[in-house]
């Protein structure tokens, strides 16, 4: 990872660079925090995701200041992008990297890492600062409360389309993401209650 890193070319990516840009950048960290071997290069994961994430939150500051109209520009250039209002349930998730398809094939430990630093972080401000209110501040019941009802979101129309009581891999890994949250945060007895996640149809 030393090899790979260099600290101030990140500072300076993180600089210059579009908030877009630096969210591969990101998600490899995570990754390394998670499967790295050896200390040393989990305490530069930590680091480079820092130095991100201030950049995120010194962003999010601006566009607050700015007033901005919708960055659609910035939403363009993720796949799948159609519809904006879809974008505004699952934007977030969607920008981090969070899926649970077969396809992107996202291992347990790697959902639960991503939706704990949505949680716990900056949103990548790609978003109006309007958008970014309604998600709330980092650490907040509403930032929380936002997420578990994407995840609910998302298992509900899978359960509509699921027949006979059949249970998708997408739902099970949903209300497994779901369940994680609830279980690790429902000790600091947010304002919000957790609601009962939505079964498929018999």
């Amino acid at each position: 990872m030393q090899s790979q890193i260099d600290i101030e070319q990140v500072k300076r990516l993180a600089t210059n660079a579009r908030p877009r840009q630096l969210i591969p950048l990101w998600q490899r960290m995570i990754r390394a925090e998670i499967d790295a071997d050896e200390a040393s290069t989990r305490i530069m994961a930590r680091e480079v995701l820092a130095i991100i994430e201030d950049s995120w939150a010194n962003e999010t500051t601006a566009l607050f200041n700015a007033t901005k109209d919708w960055k659609v520009q910035e939403y363009q250039q993720f796949h799948g992008f159609d519809n904006i209002e879809a974008w505004k349930i699952e934007g977030p998730l969607r920008a981090i990297g969070y899926s649970v398809s077969d396809a992107d094939n996202l291992p347990k430990e790697l959902r639960h890492a991503l939706l704990h630093r949505l949680f716990n972080g900056p949103i990548p401000p790609i978003f109006e600062a309007r958008y970014l209110t309604d998600w709330g501040r980092p650490r907040s019941p509403m930032r929380l409360e936002r997420i578990s009802n994407a995840l609910r979101t998302f298992g509900l129309l899978r359960a509509r389309l699921l027949p006979n009581g059949k249970v998708a891999s997408s739902y099970s890994k949903w209300k497994a993401d779901y369940d994680y949250l609830e279980t690790l945060y429902k000790r600091y007895k947010f304002t919000f209650g957790w609601k009962y996640f939505p079964r498929p149809r018999t």
